[in-house]
């Protein structure tokens, strides 16, 4: 796997963290964690993103927009967070809106940093692909999550955007122009 560099000025916050891109080889991994973490807050039922067709298959599903992200520890690459982003479906093409998608990261590492570290490098990735707007869908419960979107400049929308087949399962919807 392939190290990504940070964001220019953005380091890890914590040492020993690095980012790499989504390959074979961890897909199954990666799905785990989110599943674990979706089961943590009681997110397992219809609707939810652990359900997704794309979990069997995570590395071809982003494998276009080549921009899902593990957020690794140490010389044995322990997993700790994932995210990605891809094109928001049923979107119309010429708005240029992606979705963040699979944003997740284990217990003992939540409140380091990681989830603006992993944030900024998804919003990085889809400035390159050319969006210009990143929409993403969440529930409540999920604080520490919804303050981070809020405090890297994501505004609460009043109803979803596209169709993610996530109804029922998100009740807030937040977006970002980038």
């Amino acid at each position: 796997m392939t190290e990504i560099l940070p964001v220019e000025g953005l380091a890890p916050p914590v040492a020993g963290y690095v980012l790499k891109r989504l390959e074979p080889d961890r897909q199954e991994e990666a799905a785990a964690l989110v599943r674990r973490v979706m089961a943590e807050f009681g997110r397992t039922g219809t609707g939810c993103s652990c359900n997704d067709p794309e979990m069997e298959a995570l590395a071809s599903a982003y494998q276009q927009a080549d921009r899902f992200f593990l957020a690794l520890l140490g010389p044995a690459g322990n997993l700790v967070g994932t995210a990605g982003v891809a094109p928001l479906e049923g979107a119309p093409l010429e708005q240029r809106v992606c979705e963040l998608r699979k944003m997740y990261f284990t217990p003992e590492v939540r409140g380091l940093g990681l989830g603006r570290w992993l944030l900024e490098q998804c919003l990085a990735g889809a400035r390159r692909l050319g969006y210009r707007r990143v929409y993403l869908e969440t529930c409540e419960g999920m604080h520490a999550a919804i303050r981070l979107y809020q405090r890297n400049g994501f505004r609460r929308l009043d109803g979803p955007m596209g169709s993610t087949g996530h109804s029922g399962a998100c009740n807030l919807y937040f977006a970002i122009d980038l």
